[in-house]
């Protein structure tokens, strides 16, 4: 995870993804870390390779995000959130496959292969949501995140454990959304 920090912390200008069709902890984890970015003193959008689940739109309205138009914006750091291969960003993932920019991945799910695309790695198959490892760099970092970053964490843990009732749902996610709930989030919301 240190290889990741310096990353983020070397970086100018972040651009973040997520899988196409991105869900609940696809946009949580992607706008945690956006938020993270962003106070940092980054330059940071977050673009998708097509639209979201649209049970997910009321995110936006707090956090805006672009959909791909087939070329990418100047960067110099790559960020993918709860994706796993560059493929699971349809055509995107080639343009970012020929790219010579650091490409960061943050994901909870098993890595194949070939996951030496990835210049480093938060990666933990033990947690319950992307969102929740986004989460947990934050305070790794001692960042103050805003309420939408929060909200979006609640999100991504909520939609992957299945509002805690999955058999992921551990200690350290009920935590996470225990201090998230504590912090304001209103989880009727």
């Amino acid at each position: 995870m240190s290889q990741a920090i310096q990353l983020i912390e070397a970086s100018k200008s972040v651009l973040i993804s997520g899988h196409l069709r991105a869900d609940g902890d696809c946009l949580g984890a992607g706008i945690v870390m956006y938020y993270l970015c962003q106070a940092l003193g980054k330059e940071v959008r977050i673009i998708l390779p097509d639209d979201p689940d649209p049970r997910y739109g009321f995110l936006k309205e707090k956090t805006a995000w672009e959909i791909w138009s087939g070329h990418l914006p100047a960067h110099d750091l790559f960020l993918v959130c709860d994706c796993n291969e560059l493929t699971r960003l349809g055509a995107m993932g080639d343009v970012v496959a020929q790219s010579e920019v650091p490409r960061l991945v943050l994901d909870h799910h098993p890595l194949p292969a070939d996951s030496d695309i990835w210049s480093a790695k938060i990666h933990d198959e033990t947690a319950a949501a992307s969102g929740l490892l986004a989460f947990e760099i934050v305070k790794e970092m001692g960042v103050k995140i805003p309420e939408a970053a929060k909200e979006a964490a609640f999100v991504a843990i909520m939609t992957d454990t299945g509002w805690l009732k999955y058999s992921n749902a551990d200690s350290r996610a009920w935590n996470a959304a225990a201090e998230l709930v504590a912090g304001g989030i209103q989880a009727e919301r």
